[in-house]
């Protein structure tokens, strides 16, 4: 075929350039699920595993204080256990990235940003019931409900906020073993401990720590889920 017909064929059947496609996108009908129900859905995603680490862990602590009658050795104890409520929060957090999940819920109609919040809104809120059992659980230490709730928040918010960080950095399969290492370390810490910083000399410093520390998590909850928007490549 001649090349001048062949362009000229070409001219005439090439088609135009759409337009107004957006507005045909969001033109489109697909189901909706609500907020409330994506929320409650997230919790069915929460692997089993985690449920039943945390119960293991509150056994654990409740048989420890039950059979420990020096005050002093209850916050000691409760205070190098917590990290690793810490720790199981972290995996399950990272478990996208970690099992290569991130472009299946990035293509929900909620983005991945909005999905790890859930996560993290669900987590924290267990952990916090958890905090305050442990808390109840520390009643015989003699320190008093919001000095045992001071300590017993401080070394989870320092292991939590140290594994934010890393996690919002780092994108890797083995971060979550600098995380094991962290709170590890934060745990080893807190049993050392010279139990004179439990005096209540020093309530006035561990509370700062702890209001820094509440300041903390929430730049670090930031920086984690703009780094989750990096990843966003869905139309919500």
């Amino acid at each position: 075929m001649d090349k001048k017909l062949k362009s000229a064929l070409k001219q005439s059947f090439t088609p135009p350039k759409p337009t107004k496609t957006d507005d045909f996108i969001n033109s489109i009908s697909y189901p909706k699920a609500s907020f409330n129900k994506v929320l409650i859905a997230q919790v069915g995603f929460i692997r089993k595993r985690v449920w039943i680490s945390f119960f293991i862990c509150l056994i654990f602590a409740y048989f420890y204080i039950k059979h420990v009658e020096t005050p002093i050795n209850i916050i000691t104890g409760l205070s190098a256990l917590l990290p690793l409520f810490s720790l199981i929060t972290i995996t399950e957090i990272f478990k996208s990235t970690a099992c290569n999940m991130d472009e299946m819920e990035l293509a929900c109609k909620y983005s991945l940003p909005k999905i790890v919040l859930m996560r993290i809104g669900i987590l924290g809120a267990v952990s916090f019931v958890i905090i305050i059992l442990c808390v109840a659980l520390a009643e015989k230490s003699n320190f008093g409900v919001f000095r045992n709730l001071i300590y017993l928040s401080v070394p989870y918010l320092i292991s939590t906020n140290i594994s934010l960080a890393i996690i919002a950095r780092i994108k890797s399969k083995e971060t979550i073993y600098i995380c094991t290492t962290v709170s590890g370390a934060v745990s080893v810490i807190m049993l050392l401990v010279n139990s004179n910083l439990y005096n209540l000399n020093f309530t006035t410093i561990w509370c700062i720590l702890f209001l820094a520390l509440i300041g903390m998590m929430t730049m670090n909850l930031i920086r984690f889920k703009n780094s989750q928007e990096e990843l966003q490549w869905n139309l919500s």
